[in-house]
C-alpha cells in the first residue's frame, strides 16, 4: 500500500492510495476530524480546512485542487493586497520610521520571535525620535509627557489587537487580557480584595517557608564547597523560589522547585510563554491544526486543583488566592467567573507571578555584585535591621517601612530592566493627536517604559545604576517610573511582589555573601517579560559569620 504525502498537510493529513473516501465538509474548523474506513480499519485525519476533500485513485481529484488554489488566494492573496494598499495612504505613513515597517509587520514578528522586541523598537526610538511606527497599525511612544497621557491622565484600554491574541479561552479574557474598560472593572472588583494589603501580609509565613528553603539548600552548596566559595546558579534558584512561592500563595501548595530542580508546571508554562509572546503578534499561530487551545498537562493540573479545593471543607483560615478564586466562582448560567475563569486566572498569577519578580530580583542581585560598594551599603543596612545572630523573623512590613536603600536598589533594577520593556499595549479608542500626529482609532500604541526610563530629560546619567538616585525627595509623581504600569491597569499583585522581593532579598542577604562570576551572558531577551538571555546565572556564594 503506498503512502500519499501532500506538501501543503505533510503533518497532519497522510492517506493510503488504495481506498476512496466519501466527501467530508468540516462543521468546525477549530478542530482535526478523523475519518475511519471501517473495511481496512484506516483511520484518516482531515486538516481543519472548511473544503471537501477527496480522493480519486490515489490523487487528489482535480476540482479540490482547484477549490484549493481559489481558496487561497481568495483568503490569503487578495486580503494581503487589500491590506498593502490600505497601509499606503494611511496617516501612520507621516510617522517616522522606516518604510517597510509602514507596510508589513514581518520586521516586528522576527524581532518578536527571536525575543529582541525590545532592542528593536530602542533602536527605532534612537534613529526617528520619541515615536516610530514598528508595524502596520502599531506605534511606539518614547516621550514621558504622552506616555503618562496614554497610561494615566486618559487611560486608554488595553489593545484588542494584542490582548486580543493573550487568552487561552477567546470569549473569556482574563484580568490581564481584558481590553473592555466596564468588564475588566468587574473583574477587578472580584478579585481586589485577594491582593488587599491585610491578606498579602497574611500570606508571609508561607512565602518565608519557601525563602528558608532556597537558604538550605545554599548553606549545603556552601558546606560542600568548604573553605571556597559555592559556586551557583542563582538563575535557577530565584525563579525555583518564585515558583514555590506562586505556588503556595496560589494553590495551597509548593511546587518544590528550589529542592527538586524541576516540576512539569513551570516547564510547560514557560513553552507557553513563548508561544504567547508569537500569538501577540501572529494570531494566525492558534489556528494551526493539531495545536490544542489549552494545554492538557496544565489544564488537568489546575481542573484538579480547583476540584479537590471544593471538595474538602473550607478551611476558614486560608489565605491563599486559589480559595478566593473558589469562592467567587460559579458554573451556574450566566456567571461572569467559571471554574474554567479559576483555572485560566489561576494560570495568569503563576505565570506572571514568578516570572516578573523572579527577574525583578535576579536583576537586583546581578547589578549589587557588578558594585560591590553599593553591596556592602546594602549588607551594612540589612545588619542595622536584622543584627547578625538575630533570631527576628523577615518581616515585609517591617523592612518595606525602612530599609530605604534595598527600595532603592530594586526601584533601580526595574528601572534598568523594566519587566513590560516595551510598556503594556493601549488602544486609541477615537481619533487622537500623538506628538502632533494623527492617529486613527484602533491604532495600537506602546508606551515604552524603557525609553522613558532611561530619558535623560527625566533622570541624570540615565543609564548610570545609581541607586542613591532614589534617596533623594522629589515628586515621585513627576518621574517616567513604571515597572507596574498605571492608571487603572497598573499591576494588581503589585504588593505581592514587593512583599515577595523583600522576603526573597533580606533572607538571602542576612545569611549569604553574593559575588560575580565574569564573563558570562548578560544580554536580555523580552518573551512576555524581560529576561536574561542565558539559561543561567552563576554567582560565587558565601556564608556570612553569624549564621554559620
Amino acid at each position: 500500500m503506498r503512502l500519499l504525502r501532500f506538501p501543503w498537510a505533510a503533518q497532519w493529513l497522510r492517506y493510503p492510495s488504495s481506498f476512496r473516501l466519501p466527501e467530508e465538509r468540516l462543521e468546525d474548523e477549530s478542530k482535526v476530524v478523523t475519518v475511519r474506513h471501517e473495511s481496512l480499519g484506516v483511520v484518516v485525519a482531515i486538516c481543519p480546512w472548511n473544503f471537501p476533500i477527496m480522493l480519486e485513485d490515489g490523487l487528489l481529484g482535480t476540482s479540490i485542487v482547484t477549490s484549493l488554489i481559489v481558496s487561497c488566494v481568495a483568503s490569503v492573496v487578495i486580503p494581503k493586497l487589500i491590506s498593502l494598499l490600505r497601509n499606503t495612504v494611511s496617516p501612520l505613513r507621516l510617522i517616522p520610521g522606516p518604510l517597510i515597517n509602514k507596510l508589513s509587520s514581518w520586521p516586528l514578528t522576527m524581532a518578536t520571535l527571536r525575543g529582541t522586541s525590545h532592542h528593536f523598537t530602542r533602536n527605532l526610538h534612537r534613529r526617528y525620535g520619541p515615536i516610530v511606527v514598528l508595524a502596520p497599525g502599531i506605534l511606539s511612544v518614547a516621550d514621558a509627557d504622552e506616555i503618562r497621557r496614554v497610561i494615566r491622565t486618559q487611560d486608554w484600554p488595553k489593545s484588542e489587537a494584542i490582548y486580543g491574541n493573550f487568552r487561552q479561552d477567546p470569549a473569556r479574557p482574563t484580568l490581564l487580557a481584558y481590553t473592555d474598560k466596564k468588564a475588566y472593572g468587574r473583574r477587578k472588583r472580584l478579585m481586589s480584595a485577594m491582593f488587599g494589603i491585610g491578606n498579602i501580609r497574611r500570606m508571609q509565613s508561607v512565602m518565608r517557608q519557601c525563602v528558608s528553603v532556597a537558604e538550605l539548600r545554599l548553606t549545603r552548596a556552601c558546606a560542600e564547597a568548604g573553605a571556597e566559595p559555592a559556586v551557583v546558579d542563582m538563575l535557577q534558584l530565584i525563579h525555583g523560589l518564585a515558583v514555590d512561592i506562586i505556588g503556595v500563595t496560589t494553590f495551597g501548595r509548593s511546587l518544590g522547585v528550589v529542592e527538586t530542580g524541576s516540576h512539569p508546571l513551570p516547564t510547560r508554562l514557560k513553552t507557553g510563554l513563548k508561544l504567547a509572546a508569537w500569538m501577540q503578534l501572529m494570531p494566525w499561530i492558534r489556528r494551526l491544526p493539531l495545536l490544542p487551545t489549552r494545554d492538557p498537562y496544565i489544564d488537568g493540573f489546575t481542573r484538579d486543583t480547583v476540584h479537590g479545593r471544593r471538595c474538602r471543607p473550607r478551611d476558614p483560615e486560608a489565605t491563599d488566592l486559589l480559595q478566593g478564586l473558589v469562592d467567587a466562582s460559579s458554573d451556574d448560567a450566566g456567571s461572569e467567573f467559571r471554574t474554567s475563569d479559576v483555572q485560566d486566572e489561576s494560570v495568569v498569577l503563576l505565570t506572571a507571578g514568578s516570572e516578573t519578580t523572579a527577574n525583578a530580583e535576579l536583576f537586583t542581585l546581578v547589578l549589587l555584585t557588578r558594585h560591590p560598594d553599593v553591596l556592602r551599603r546594602l549588607y551594612a543596612e540589612v545588619d542595622a535591621w536584622y543584627p547578625p545572630g538575630s533570631k527576628r523573623e523577615t518581616d515585609c512590613g517591617y523592612s518595606l517601612a525602612g530599609m530605604l536603600l534595598l527600595q532603592a536598589c530594586i526601584d533601580e533594577a526595574m528601572r534598568l530592566f523594566p519587566g513590560q520593556a516595551t510598556g503594556s499595549p493601549r488602544e486609541a479608542s477615537r481619533d487622537e493627536k500623538l506628538l502632533g500626529f494623527r492617529v486613527p482609532r484602533g491604532t495600537t500604541v506602546f508606551p515604552s517604559t524603557q525609553e522613558a526610563h532611561l530619558d535623560a530629560r527625566a533622570w541624570h546619567s540615565p543609564e548610570a545604576y545609581d541607586p542613591d538616585r532614589w534617596l533623594v525627595p522629589v515628586d515621585g509623581s513627576c518621574r517616567p517610573f513604571w515597572p507596574f504600569s498605571g492608571g487603572s491597569r497598573v499591576c494588581i499583585g503589585k504588593h505581592f511582589a514587593l512583599q515577595e522581593m523583600h522576603l526573597t532579598l533580606v533572607g538571602l542577604l542576612r545569611r549569604f555573601y553574593f559575588e560575580r562570576v565574569p564573563g558570562q551572558e548578560e544580554r536580555t531577551v523580552f518573551r512576555v517579560a524581560q529576561q536574561l538571555a542565558g539559561g543561567s546565572y552563576w554567582m560565587k556564594v558565601r556564608m556570612r559569620w553569624g549564621y554559620i
